[in-house]
């Protein structure tokens, strides 16, 4: 996403040749330009930086009559304006119905990239997954085909298929004449997928490995916002595992629960360092991710996990009102300075409702 994404940069000097070349040699790639897209992503789907040329009047496809022709392209530019306008529901049918009806097209390739692109963005990404197998078959260890790759691993996270998002992201990184931004993109791609695994460690060294790159290249902003995300969910990771078990003595209740209070605040810290580099899309995701570990915290305040023991039901019932009357003072104190760190992000407003309005 992990909801970023953005197509190759081409510089304006070889886009030019390009479209120069395809008009002399009728050449089926679509021209590309670039979107203010956010990353390509997870937690949510990425927006796409794909701006795709309509069908100049003199392409042709492989039907004989005149009137079939004229029937294929205006679906072809009507399929392409929905989704140069991100309507994506509407570009997936109209782009499966031009993949049906005309899949010798010269364009039948491009086609299929953008309707796997409208099934991701459109929140379909089982759908999307063997669109974007067939492209990258078609395409190879391309910068085309690794850019499918990217967007396949995408629906991979989308779909909760972390190994085979991981999977992907090897695919990748076993090529030997990689770019280095590709590179780093993959490199993206795998700490998510390891995160979603559990993978903790690991992914926080691919995400360092990300970052040792991202920061020398301009092209990776979007992507570098979307490790924010990374970051986040596994910092998650970190706090949901505590406490460490259901029957703790009171001893480790009080003491992981308070460590758990503590890592809450450090997403919340996070999140609001991050909400000013995440676009809404994002930020809906970090936000989701931090509020429930904001929940599960307050429940472990509410209803902490303390052993039975060798306490009577009755006492260990009456101790475990105790003890939640003990974390309850923290847990109200985290809530607010929780609450005081998001209070000059505007942006962080609904959440901060949310916050008020689940009494612990």
């Amino acid at each position: 996403m992990f909801r970023g994404s953005s197509n190759l940069h081409l510089c304006n000097w070889s886009r030019m040749l390009a479209l120069l070349l395809m008009s002399l040699v009728g050449s089926s790639l679509t021209a590309h330009a670039d979107y203010d897209a956010p990353r390509f992503f997870p937690i949510p789907s990425p927006l796409p930086s794909t701006s795709p040329t309509p069908l100049p009047p003199n392409r042709s496809v492989d039907q004989s009559s005149i009137e079939e022709k004229a029937k294929a392209l205006a679906l072809w530019n009507q399929a392409l304006e929905k989704f140069s306008a991100r309507d994506y529901h509407s570009s997936a049918k109209l782009l499966k119905d031009y993949v049906d009806r005309y899949p010798a097209s010269p364009e039948a390739l491009d086609a299929r990239s953008f309707l796997a692109q409208s099934l991701l963005f459109s929140k379909n990404p089982k759908a999307a997954i063997p669109v974007f197998i067939s492209v990258v078959e078609s395409r190879g260890n391309t910068p085309f085909g690794n850019e499918a790759r990217i967007y396949l691993g995408q629906s991979y996270l989308d779909a909760s298929k972390f190994t085979e998002a991981f999977l992907v992201s090897e695919e990748i990184l076993k090529q030997s004449d990689l770019t280095i931004t590709m590179r780093a993109k993959a490199l993206l791609l795998r700490a998510h997928a390891q995160a979603g695994m559990k993978q903790n460690t690991e992914a926080e060294k691919t995400l360092v490995a990300f970052q040792t790159i991202a920061d020398d290249d301009p092209e990776l902003e979007r992507e570098t916002a979307g490790s924010f995300l990374i970051s986040l969910l596994l910092k998650g990771n970190h706090c949901d595992a505590l406490p460490s078990g259901k029957s703790l003595p009171e001893d480790q209740v009080l003491d992981q629960v308070a460590r758990k209070g503590i890592c809450v605040l450090e997403m919340g810290t996070l999140l609001s360092k991050a909400s000013k580099k995440l676009d809404e899309t994002e930020l809906t995701a970090a936000t989701d991710t931090f509020l429930t570990s904001l929940r599960d915290y307050r429940k472990n305040c509410a209803h902490p996990p303390l052993a039975l023991g060798k306490r009577a039901k009755s006492k260990w019932t009456a101790a475990q009102g105790e003890l939640s009357e003990r974390l309850r003072e923290g847990c109200d104190s985290v809530g607010k300075l929780v609450l005081e760190t998001f209070r000059d992000r505007q942006n962080l407003k609904k959440t901060m409702a949310k916050i008020q309005a689940e009494p612990l």
